[in-house]
């Protein structure tokens, strides 16, 4: 546990995963073909090849949706919500080149991973701003998601981790949020608002009474239910702030994503939480108007 960066991971984070003995991945990897404005992108898609009832969009963390746990999460996430007609798709919105890549230099790739935090900062900075995320998912993935299947009008759900946790924020006051039914974000960060000239209330508050569920570790001070985020989240949709934020005070801001599940069974149960916290909030809120 010694990993932190100055942008999204508090200090006290999981570094990213190591060598996991993890179940393999059940879903397909497919690519979202260039269009004239946007390059392609590969997307991990688990569950119904046409879902026609509910359908989930995953942000991966910042090490990106080849590593970790997220693509069995994705399977496990699909298996909770029913398969037959829902899917869990997780676009890279990195593209192949993650914004966090720990330098190779040390044995440690906790260390690398610190060394890279300035380098993740312009990434984030210039590489991959609000508006361009917005617009990637927007005009790219949302389109290529829709000709799936999709029964007319069904709203969208979306999950993110770390990173992706900003993007549930970003995608829940956007423009574009009335496509979306709910987000949850799991060990979320809303930290990179700052790097924008922004802050983590200002993002709450843009998402206003969008139905959000935070599942923050011990060390997401910034984002517990005593946090003036789940405060400010709790004022605008009129629900206790631990309605909000479901604390998981023994956990290590990266346990779902990056945590080994297979030597620590206090990691695989608080797993196990988060999916099932996941998977009945996106039921609950799924095609509800907001």
């Amino acid at each position: 546990k010694e990993y932190f960066d100055m942008a999204c991971c508090p200090p006290g984070s999981l570094g990213p995963a190591t060598s996991l003995s993890l179940a393999e991945p059940k879903g397909t990897m497919m690519e979202i073909p260039s269009t004239d404005q946007f390059k392609s992108m590969s997307c991990y898609w688990a569950g119904a090849s046409q879902p026609t009832q509910k359908i989930v969009i995953v942000f991966s963390d910042v090490y990106g949706m080849q590593t970790g746990n997220h693509r069995t999460f994705c399977d496990s996430l699909v298996e909770k919500l029913g398969t037959e007609n829902c899917a869990v798709v997780m676009p890279d919105l990195f593209r192949g080149s993650p914004i966090l890549r720990p330098t190779k230099l040390f044995s440690s790739e906790q260390i690398g991973s610190i060394l890279d935090s300035p380098m993740m900062l312009y990434r984030l900075k210039f590489h991959h701003p609000p508006q361009s995320i917005e617009n990637n998912i927007q005009n790219f993935v949302l389109p290529w998601v829709k000709q799936k299947g999709l029964a007319e009008n069904t709203k969208i759900s979306c999950v993110g981790f770390c990173f992706g946790g900003w993007v549930v924020g970003r995608v829940l006051s956007s423009s574009f949020s009335d496509t979306f039914s709910c987000g949850v974000g799991i060990h979320p960060a809303f930290a990179p608002e700052l790097v924008h000239g922004s802050s983590e209330v200002s993002l709450a508050n843009r998402i206003g009474t969008k139905p959000i569920l935070l599942l923050p570790a011990w060390n997401d001070l910034s984002m517990t239910a005593n946090s003036s985020v789940a405060k400010k989240l709790s004022e605008l949709r009129g629900i206790p702030p631990n309605e909000i934020c479901i604390d998981f005070p023994t956990m290590y801001h990266g346990w779902v994503s990056r945590g080994d599940p297979t030597g620590n069974s206090e990691i695989s149960e608080k797993q196990q939480l988060a999916i099932q916290l996941t998977a009945d909030f996106i039921k609950k809120h799924a095609n509800k108007e907001n």
